[in-house]
């Protein structure tokens, strides 16, 4: 009995993976005597295996008198399961003749394919055919997965052929072969016979793919996958399709790959955040690769790394040194991989000295012995430094003999560097002790030729590069551009718009030649061609034909991001730069050697690029890629432990219950909110101050789900417990800049009551359809610490702590506005804004931290505006007309902007949400003017009207003109459409802001106003006759005042409109509105080619409230929305 007992408490160690339970086990067995029992002991060397401590395991098998197969199996496959396949080989070799039977055999295969080592591979093959069990299908379900990973696909296929009963795994591991020796139609083939596909099978197709180069192929066998609505319960795929981003530097698919990990709940997940931060590095953002690690809770080497390389691959030498310095203050031991990347960031700045040093740290403080890859980086350093014959005898007492790459790097210093006869010694060496087998190698060796003008041997070169079959590769450039990939080739003259180019380039040069003297250096051309032929060649470059037809056709005045597969020559490089300051754009170019910024005539790599190259991007690109794809074959492994007979596999954790992929509120970015689930309740400010009403204001919560039998009606109220109040905006006490917080929930409602000065927090979670007051913040407590009054927006910061703009003192004067700080739990904590730098009018704000810019807008001052609206008080100076421009967060105002006549009233702001942008939008409401603020390149902010809404002359109003009146607007989460309202013309408008300066009315609907068909109020036309505007009725209702606040969903689809600005104005321009109270309205938007239309089901009217028609003004989304989320 007791043996069975220990026994049945052994297997549930291994299989739960209790190692605790595991060693109090193994000390009771002990102790008790009975560890000499076969079975025991076996079980627990098992279980030591499963629960990943391989050297109990060992010590327990050496410590067994007597062992068997199953011991032997179980310590085998422990040393497999921990990647010391190494030692399992070299224990076996040592194990005095055994005789293997079917679990060790596959423990020798496993060990085998985790090495790559076919030569093992194959002499367990023959152990295996000799052996009676040579008919186990499971050993060559485990040789299939060898073959293909030793990349002999034909023998895998081979032995799966030999299996009767053909498992997935079977299937698996051999479209994974397939693929990954990029055999296309082969694994295409294969997989679509697989009788049973899941999410492995569909991984190993697409990771193959990425692998053996081929993104286009992975990318569609992905769009497959989702199109077969396969359930992506494990974040591997997405790992290996955010790598065919990375490599093929397609940034919008990244972006939106990235918003699908978001919208799956896989950001937080360690493996995913690396694979994410090389994806946006090499796709030129090193900006959002930061971000990415900013906000990881947890990294590991390769996530430092990642960045690291990143930032050495964009000339960033400096970061990425200082970066290094971080990580090893936060104790993260560098791995090889680490040092290629920083002796390379040395060699694209000529850090001798450092590159030096870190060489040596290596072996002295790490442990770690150069490769030869390291010895190949740091003889790039010395030979961009001129230090060629400290470079030639590097390679002469380098531990391992030197390779291709090796001499072809020494080979391109010293051409370079001039050094004709040496170059030409290593020339002849080249070609008679190797068969180089990178095509560039013979490129250069014919180049070096050329440079000493040894024509004999370059031909002599070329015919045998001819006998080689050696070509060299066609130089071509993609490039971004509205979504589509363009790819243009070197001398290509086919394009459709070749005509367009053609004038575009030539037009460029003859600037050129103009401003800068630019003379085309055809030393570059190495052809024996007089030079019109060779400056013909250089115009035609393919980078160029690129960036012409990105100039052409893309958004203007966007970045535009070339990759190209072969390294910039040195007059293009002279030529990008030029463009950049012509063009005024910023052009990124990806070439086979580094990344290029080009902005303002300058380039990043300060032209020290020129003095030599030849390791490449590969060299750490394929260093980081092993990296990253040896940590997702880790994973793979841990995964694969949980598969059962059935091939099932247990779902990861979303993130909401804290598993590996926990985050904070909120999304990572915009577009990553874009995939976001529909709305399905808004709460709305309501509002019975100042319309004749002695009751309290209250928050109600409405209904806006298609399917529910309640959409369109207000579900709940809740009443604030004052009168008085004047509730207006809302906030919330956590949003997206909380995102990287895992302790951070959005779960309080923000409301600051205008009027009264309260600050009310409302709890949203508890039950959102029924949220419940937590607490208030009581005003007169606000203006005896801070001297603030009437609370108008509140933002939350990544801190936990929310902001909230004051617009005025207790006694109304705008002077005494400022920002008042509120920790977490809405405890005063002072004002935010230093002593002597507060606003000259409050209202709305909005910061951008990557810009480290907070900008606030000014309405006026609160005894003007609460009375109603008076002109008057417009000369009087009591309404602003200025941007306050505050360092963030530091909270001193740097700049005061004056938006003269074109900006008076300015209300609402917006920065595009895209955190690194430097630009956005203020409506001037009086002037009903839109403004476009933007950065200028010594950091001071500048701006400029963008649209104008004309003021309509009428008949039988106040004044003999109407201004629109740009009460509110917003910007759809991708930054491609602005909306605002004209409060009193009555019109919703859409324009689309892809061009930031130039923005395009797509979409305009009446939904209200004071030139409605049946007031009194005319418009009167140029031609002198009157007219008024036709608005539509929704289930049966008039629209009653103008649209006034508006909301739009996640995804852009669907605008909500509200009508009250304010209860004095109101009851001043839209009198009925005090007796038939306010409403909301939804409208459908065409998010392709623009466009606004009625949704004639939702029409949710505060004139049937319970206690008499209300105002409705700011609406909220329980999951955040555009007007209040903000990314950092």
């Amino acid at each position: 009995m007791l043996f069975h007992h220990y026994l049945h408490q052994l297997k549930l160690c291994a299989r739960n993976r209790t190692l605790t339970t595991a060693k109090s086990l193994h000390a009771q067995i002990i102790k008790l005597g009975i560890i000499q029992c076969l079975p025991l002991a076996n079980t627990l060397v098992n279980a030591y295996g499963k629960c990943s401590t391989a050297s109990h395991a060992l010590q327990l098998f050496d410590e067994m008198p007597h062992r068997d197969h199953i011991a032997w199996a179980s310590v085998l496959t422990a040393l497999n399961q921990e990647n010391l396949s190494t030692k399992t080989l070299s224990m076996f070799s040592s194990s005095g003749g055994l005789r293997p039977d079917d679990f060790v055999l596959s423990a020798l295969v496993k060990a085998c394919a985790n090495l790559a080592s076919v030569n093992h591979g194959k002499q367990v093959h023959c152990h295996f055919i000799v052996s009676e069990y040579s008919p186990d299908d499971v050993v060559k379900s485990s040789l299939v997965d060898m073959y293909s990973k030793c990349d002999l696909p034909h023998s895998a296929k081979a032995v799966f052929d030999s299996i009767r009963v053909k498992s997935t795994i079977s299937w698996t591991a051999l479209v994974s072969g397939f693929a990954k020796s990029g055999r296309k139609e082969e694994a295409l083939e294969l997989f679509r016979n697989m009788p049973i596909k899941n999410l492995y099978s569909w991984t190993a197709l697409i990771s193959g793919f990425v692998q053996s180069g081929k993104g286009l192929e992975a990318f569609s066998v992905f769009t497959e996958m989702r199109r077969e609505s396969v359930d992506i319960l494990d974040p591997l795929v997405l790992s290996s399709i955010v790598g065919a981003c990375a490599n093929m530097a397609a940034s919008i698919a990244g972006r939106q790959v990235h918003g699908l990990v978001i919208s799956l709940g896989f950001d937080s997940c360690l493996f995913i955040s690396n694979a994410l931060i090389d994806m946006y590095a090499k796709c030129s953002d090193v900006i959002a690769a930061k971000d990415i690690f900013s906000r990881m809770r947890h990294r590991d080497v390769v996530s430092w790394t990642s960045l690291i390389v990143g930032m050495a691959q964009h000339g960033q030498a400096e970061k990425a040194l200082s970066l290094y310095d971080d990580m090893v203050s936060h104790g993260v031991k560098p791995n090889e991989v680490t040092f290629v990347g920083l002796i390379y960031a040395c060699s694209h700045v000529g850090f001798v000295a450092k590159g030096r040093e870190l060489f040596q740290s290596m072996s002295k403080d790490y442990e770690i012995s150069p490769s030869l890859q390291h010895y190949t980086c740091l003889l790039d350093l010395l030979g961009r430094s001129g230090l060629i014959d400290e470079a030639e005898k590097l390679i002469r007492t380098m531990p391992f003999p030197p390779d291709e790459p090796t001499w072809a790097a020494l080979l391109s210093a010293s051409k370079r560097q001039g050094k004709s006869l040496m170059g030409v010694r290593i020339a002849d060496h080249l070609l008679s002790c190797f068969k180089p087998k990178d095509p560039s190698t013979y490129i250069l060796l014919s180049n070096v030729y050329a440079s000493a003008s040894l024509w004999g041997k370059v031909s002599e070169a070329r015919r045998k590069l001819g006998d080689m079959e050696v070509r060299k590769d066609p130089g071509y450039s993609s490039v971004e551009v509205r979504k589509e990939t363009e790819v243009f080739y070197a001398g290509e003259t086919s394009h459709p718009l070749k005509a367009e180019i053609f004038r575009l380039l030539k037009k460029l040069e003859e600037d050129m030649r103009k401003r800068n003297g630019y003379v085309p250096d055809t030393s570059w051309i190495l052809h024996d061609m007089d030079e019109q032929e060779k400056e013909k060649l250089l115009f035609w470059h393919s980078e160029r034909s690129a960036v012409a037809y990105a100039l052409l056709k893309g958004v203007p005045g966007s970045p535009i991001r070339i990759v190209k597969n072969l390294r910039v020559c040195g007059d293009c490089h002279v030529v990008m730069k030029h463009i950049s300051e012509i063009t005024e754009r910023e052009i990124i170019v990806r070439d086979a050697t580094r990344y290029h910024h080009f902005k303002g005539g300058k380039c990043s790599c300060n032209d020290f690029w020129k003095k030599n190259t030849f390791v490449s991007l590969s060299i750490t690109n394929q260093k980081l890629m092993s990296q990253t794809h040896r940590s997702v074959e880790i994973h793979t492994q841990i995964r694969s432990k949980m598969v059962t007979n059935t091939e099932t596999v247990a779902p990861v954790s979303n993130g909401v219950d804290g598993g590996c992929c926990k985050s904070g509120p909120g999304y990572a970015t915009p577009l990553a909110a874009m995939s976001g689930p529909p709305e399905k309740l808004i709460y709305v400010t309501a509002v019975y101050t100042g319309t004749g009403r002695e009751k309290p204001d209250y928050l109600a919560t409405v209904d806006v789900d298609p399917n529910s039998p309640t959409y369109s009606t207000v579900i709940h109220r809740l009443p604030m417990p004052f009168v008085g109040d004047e509730l207006h905006h809302s906030g919330w006490n956590s949003c997206s800049s909380c995102h990287g917080d895992a302790s951070a929930d959005r779960r309080f409602l923000v409301l600051p009551s205008l009027i009264s000065g309260r600050i009310y927090a409302i709890d949203t979670k508890a039950d959102p359809r029924a949220p419940s007051l937590y607490k208030y913040v009581d005003p007169k407590e606000i203006a005896e610490k801070t001297g603030l009054a009437y609370p108008h927006t509140a933002h939350c910061l990544a801190s936990g702590e929310i902001l909230v703009s004051c617009l005025g003192d207790e006694e109304g004067n705008a002077k005494g506005n400022g920002f008042l700080l509120l920790d977490s739990d809405f405890n005063i904590k002072n004002r935010w804004e230093k002593e002597g730098h507060s606003p000259l009018f409050g209202y709305d704000f909005w910061y951008q931290p990557r810009h480290k810019t907070m900008i606030s807008t000014s309405w006026g001052a609160p005894k003007a505006f609460s009375k109603g609206f008076d002109l008057q008080h417009v000369a009087d100076g009591l309404y602003g007309s200025h941007l306050h421009v505050y360092s963030w967060p530091g909270g001193e105002m740097k700049q005061l902007i004056d938006l003269g006549e074109t900006g008076m009233l300015p209300l609402e702001i917006r920065f595009l949400h895209d955190p690194s942008k430097d630009t956005g939008y203020v409506g001037g409401a009086l002037s009903s003017n839109m403004i476009r603020f933007f950065k200028n390149s010594d950091e001071t902010w500048g701006h400029e009207v963008v649209i104008s809404v004309k003021p309509l002359k009428v008949e039988n109003w106040i004044l003999p003109e109407m201004p629109g009146l740009i009460t509110d607007f917003l910007i759809s989460l991708d930054d491609r459409f602005l909306y605002f309202v004209n409060w009193l013309h009555g019109d919703i408008r859409q324009y689309n802001i892809e061009d930031p300066k130039n923005p395009v009315l797509t979409g305009q609907i009446w939904v209200g106003g004071l030139l409605q068909n049946g007031s009194p109020i005319k418009a009167v036309g140029e031609d002198g006759n009157t007219f008024q505007y036709d608005v539509p009725q929704i289930k049966g209702k008039s629209l009653r005042g103008g649209p006034q606040m508006i909301q739009l969903s996640l995804d852009g689809k669907r605008l909500y409109a509200t009508n009250s600005l304010f209860s004095a104005w109101d009851r001043q321009f839209y009198p009925e509105l005090m007796d038939k109270g306010s409403h909301i309205i939804q409208l459908d938007v065409d998010t392709e080619k623009g466009g606004l239309s009625i949704n004639p089901d939702l029409f949710v009217d505060f004139g049937d409230e319970p206690d008499g028609p209300a105002l409705a003004h700011e609406m909220r989304y329980p999951g955040g929305d555009c007007t209040s989320d903000i990314w950092i």
